[in-house]
């Protein structure tokens, strides 16, 4: 995704997607069952944690970021 507004609508479908599961955690009644609870809690903690990683590692890198109209590093041959 070399695109800036192919990036920013993934992103964007990404923290929705992280914005409805903390949501449906948050309808979660702890009380109820705390162990389900926990275990909710830490399957989607870390998938937030995995997916952000995935972000910074893809989609927020230096490269990418830069507003320089040439490439550096590039091979011209």
């Amino acid at each position: 995704m070399a695109w800036a507004r192919q990036r920013v609508e993934s992103l964007d479908r990404e923290h929705q997607d992280q914005r409805w599961k903390l949501t449906e955690l948050a309808q979660m009644d702890p009380s109820s069952d705390p162990s389900a609870f926990a275990a909710r809690a830490r399957e989607v903690l870390e998938w937030i944690r995995v997916d952000m990683a995935g972000e910074e590692k893809t989609l927020l890198t230096p490269e990418l970021l830069r507003d320089d109209i040439i490439v550096i590093d590039s091979f011209g041959g």
